[in-house]
């Protein structure tokens, strides 16, 4: 009877050990990535993004070099947004008019539907994502490393988004 005894006493411990071991491993796991346990336990590769009036929340988002991650971009403005992504902006006349990088032109990226991403033939002009009133876009990134650190994300040019009024937003890629 002491072997029966023992045996249902240990697999009650034996399960509470592995439970903490589970526990403790995933803890380890979100200090080391820094994401915090909420994170570990709710990690998306889609982050949605809403463009409404003069403000793009979040107004910081964090994306990994080397994976592809989908922004949302949904416009709950009454005018259309063409955002961009760029840093050591070009300015005229007090507007941000381009970027000495461009990180559109320079990762891979694929919009849905396809023909939001404008590639514009003089690279002088920036690449950018236009969504219309009223519409979201999915905006598949993937940052290549060498492109990593902060960058400038916002509306720029076109009707009434202009970067002096405040519509931007940053993003780093870590």
């Amino acid at each position: 009877m002491a072997t029966a005894s023992t045996t249902s006493t240990s697999r009650p411990v034996l399960l509470g050990i592995i439970v903490v071991l589970l526990l403790g491993g995933g803890v380890a796991l979100t200090m080391a990535t820094g994401d915090g346990f909420g994170q570990l336990l709710t990690r998306s590769d889609r982050i949605d993004v809403e463009l409404a009036g003069y403000r793009i929340t979040p107004e910081r988002i964090v994306l990994p070099a080397e994976e592809t991650v989908t922004l949302e971009l949904t416009n709950t403005s009454v005018f259309a947004h063409n955002v961009a992504i760029g840093r050591d902006p070009v300015v005229e006349a007090g507007r941000i008019v381009g970027f000495g990088e461009d990180l559109l032109a320079e990762s891979e990226v694929r919009t849905t539907p396809s023909h939001a991403l404008l590639r514009p033939a003089d690279a002088r002009v920036p690449t950018t994502i236009s969504v219309e009133p009223g519409t979201t876009i999915e905006v598949e990134l993937r940052a290549p490393a060498e492109l990593s650190g902060v960058w400038e994300f916002g509306c720029f040019q076109g009707s009434g988004c202009e970067a002096h009024v405040g519509v931007s937003a940053t993003i780093v890629i870590e």
